[in-house]
């Protein structure tokens, strides 16, 4: 009677799991849950795998959207003349509480605070105070969006005692760069960041064209934006990690990063900080150079 029931509940959640695929059309790995109302990603490493190719990192991140439906149109609180507090990639993965589990910690990422709060899941009965940044809540850590919160979690672990995992180099300082032109009736807005999300880094151009309409300027959705050309050797550097960068000359198109509110160019995307960059660059349709460093 054992191994019976043994076998059926086994036949049960086979066909539970086969139900749950199907519906969802396979989108993400069979790994990743749905729990409650939040994205669950089993490990740090299954997050981190999102960011194997930048080239289709918010693609991923569409299809965890998707699977969890939890894109969260309530986030977008900038516009195109600056940086939105929560990145396309952070929009898609957090909930309406903007929290995303990694593991086993529920964490929040408060933007406007410049916070990240971690909560274990063992007290998954305090999500309530997690989600309304109750920080009297002792369970809740509080970190900074300055720091590699990930890597920070995992050094808390007692498996990184011996793992080598600590890191003492400087987190870079998020900086910006602007240029404005003012032709007839128009003008052109540029930008070159880097911003710092706790679990989410990024390197980015954006701008955007308006038109001056009844004494304001509005953004023009139907412009044509020109590419630009990296001027001298970009470079950066992950805290305790690689060195990466561009070559002089590089030119990228804009075309296919065109959104209604303007355009988003990627040049650095990761779970893990910089301790340093230095990126130069300048747009095809003026001979301003935008620059940003942090050393």
């Amino acid at each position: 009677m054992k191994k019976q029931f043994i076998s059926m509940t086994i036949i049960g959640l086979s066909l539970a799991s086969f139900v749950s695929c199907t519906k969802q059309d396979n989108l993400i790995t069979p790994t990743q849950k749905v729990d409650v109302n939040r994205v669950v990603f089993a490990s740090i490493e299954e997050y981190e795998s999102l960011f194997e190719d930048p080239k289709t990192t918010n693609e991923k991140a569409s299809e965890v959207a998707a699977r969890f439906g939890t894109f969260n149109e309530a986030a977008r609180v900038g516009s195109a003349l600056e940086d939105t507090l929560y990145q396309e990639f952070l929009q898609k993965i957090l909930n309406d509480d903007h929290v995303v589990q990694i593991d086993k910690w529920l964490i929040k990422v408060d933007a406007a605070k410049e916070q990240v709060l971690v909560l274990d899941k063992k007290y998954l009965e305090q999500y309530t105070d997690l989600a309304n940044s109750n920080l009297e809540n002792k369970n809740i850590l509080v970190y900074s969006t300055n720091e590699d919160v990930l890597s920070l979690l995992q050094e808390s672990q007692p498996s990184a005692r011996t793992s080598g995992l600590f890191c003492k180099d400087n987190y870079a300082s998020g900086k910006t760069a602007d240029h404005e032109i003012y032709g007839l009736d128009i003008k052109l807005t540029y930008h070159l960041c880097y911003i710092k999300r706790g679990i989410y880094f990024e390197i980015y151009v954006n701008g955007a064209q308006l038109v001056y309409v009844d004494g304001n300027y509005v953004i023009n959705k139907n412009s044509f934006y020109p590419g630009f050309t990296i001027t001298k050797p970009a470079s950066w550097e992950l805290r305790c990690g690689k060195k990466d960068g561009i070559s002089a000359g590089t030119y990228f198109s804009v075309n296919d990063n065109i959104w209604d509110g303007g355009y988003r160019k990627s040049l650095y995307s990761n779970v893990r900080a910089l301790t340093q960059y230095d990126i130069s660059l300048m747009f095809t349709s003026t001979n301003k150079e935008l620059h940003i460093d942090a050393n």
